[in-house]
């Protein structure tokens, strides 16, 4: 979306001479919003002197990625408890870092074989 995602330049024209490059800025904004990829298209058109050139490749098209997915994690890395503790369970907190979710989202979870308690005699998942 224009001045939400990018910057378009006002209408620029380009010159040449013999053999020149040249480049048009455009700037990508930074929004902060989890979204899908988005794209918009840059377009020559109309050189002059008419005739004085053909086109070659004149639409060229610019994807933004978005780089504001959610972090998905545990509150803690550890969390402690007695053999015969009154409480049979831990509750064990996963977060979604910022809150925001464009869709649903599920993550396996799974206990490491290397562990030193036993799945099922220690524990249960």
């Amino acid at each position: 979306v224009e001045q939400e995602d990018y910057v378009r330049t006002t209408l620029f024209r380009l010159k040449f001479s013999s053999n020149e490059t040249s480049f048009v800025p455009v700037g990508i904004l930074d929004d902060g919003t989890i979204e899908p990829t988005e794209s918009f298209t840059v377009v020559l058109s109309n050189p002059q002197p008419a005739g004085g050139v053909e086109l070659g490749i004149s639409v060229f098209t610019v994807t933004i990625s978005d780089d504001d997915l959610p972090m998905i994690g545990f509150e803690q890395a550890m969390y402690a408890v007695m053999e015969g503790d009154p409480t049979p369970t831990v509750d064990v907190c996963v977060t979604v870092g910022n809150g925001r979710v464009a869709n649903s989202l599920t993550v396996p979870i799974n206990a490491l074989p290397t562990s030193t308690a036993t799945e099922g005699e220690d524990y249960e998942l």
